[in-house]
């Protein structure tokens, strides 16, 4: 606040408490009978200590890759392996959350009558298919793009979750409409391939393993500027709220930083486009990160930092 830095804070960044997990009436973690009532003690003391100095909040970071890298693929705790259905209760949970958090931060802006907006950070990415002339590689692409990125948000701006390509759909009471604002977070793009033998698991490629000398980052992700313009524009199409980047960086771990560099300046005239050309209300940009920091589960080793931290 001294040098006129406006705070953003997220409230659920992926950390939980070790007992969390400990067993529950045979459940834990999110699942657990209690977990909600936790997080909303957990919020109410965040916003009773920070209420005066934040006006931008985030409830989840990155909920889906949450759920897929620690319910379905089993790299982050809680290292399981679910099919989706068998996911799906976590999502609920997580969207429960949010309303509970969205809640408790309004009502104490009334009491000051002050002004907030609440939202969440989607993690997006552009999902396209590998060839293009293969219908079940475009068919695939589009069903991910939707299922990954879109159907929380839609859940709430709708109120009803509806998780594609399942039968799962529950209605959330008082869900709906509890997005001030889209929190983005984008870093490139994936290569959808599909096969015939068997339709459910299309195979994702971080890159083209046709074109070897693709743009990527530490992480072998390649780089798609165009992308983040066609995620932001569709965002303010369906959904017409403002919309703050929270995380756009590159993992690079070389001394000169040029890749960054234009990294930064192709991916910020992205956003330039989708304002002036789209109309999106875009408020924000926050760079991830400030500072190389510990990255899940690749650990230190994906420098993210615009400042060398090791």
């Amino acid at each position: 606040r001294k040098y006129d830095i406006q705070p953003i804070v997220t409230l659920f960044h992926f950390s939980t408490p070790a007992w969390f997990w400990e067993k529950e009436n045979g459940l834990r973690g999110w699942e657990r009978d209690d977990a909600l009532e936790h997080f909303e003690i957990f919020v109410r003391a965040v916003v009773d200590a920070f209420g005066e100095e934040v006006i931008v909040w985030t409830t989840l970071n990155e909920p889906m890759v949450y759920v897929f890298n620690g319910y379905m693929e089993g790299i982050f705790p809680p290292l399981e392996q679910r099919d989706i259905i068998a996911a799906a209760p976590v999502v609920e949970r997580l969207l429960e959350a949010h309303v509970i958090a969205y809640k408790i931060i309004h009502e104490a802006a009334r009491k000051k009558s002050s002004k907030v907006l609440v939202g969440i950070a989607k993690h997006t990415r552009a999902f396209e298919p590998l060839r293009n002339w293969a219908a079940l590689d475009r068919l695939s692409a589009a069903t991910i793009d939707q299922a990954f990125i879109w159907d929380f948000l839609d859940a709430i701006e709708t109120g009803t979750l509806k998780m594609t390509n399942t039968d799962v759909e529950r209605k959330i009471p008082e869900l709906e409409g509890t997005q001030d604002y889209v929190g983005i977070n984008y870093y490139g793009r994936d290569y959808i391939e599909s096969s015939i033998f068997d339709l459910t698991k299309p195979k994702i490629h971080f890159y083209d393993p046709n074109l070897p000398n693709e743009i990527r980052n530490d992480l072998d992700w390649a780089l798609y500027p165009h992308g983040f313009y066609q995620v932001l524009s569709t965002a303010h199409q369906r959904y017409g709220k403002p919309i703050y980047v929270l995380e756009n960086g590159l993992a690079d771990g070389d001394e000169d930083d040029q890749q960054r560099q234009q990294f930064l300046v192709t991916h910020i005239r992205e956003i330039w486009n989708a304002i002036n050309h789209a109309g999106a209300d875009i408020r924000g940009y926050m760079h991830w990160s400030l500072i190389d920091n510990f990255e899940w589960a690749e650990g230190f080793t994906a420098r993210f930092g615009l400042v060398k931290t090791h």
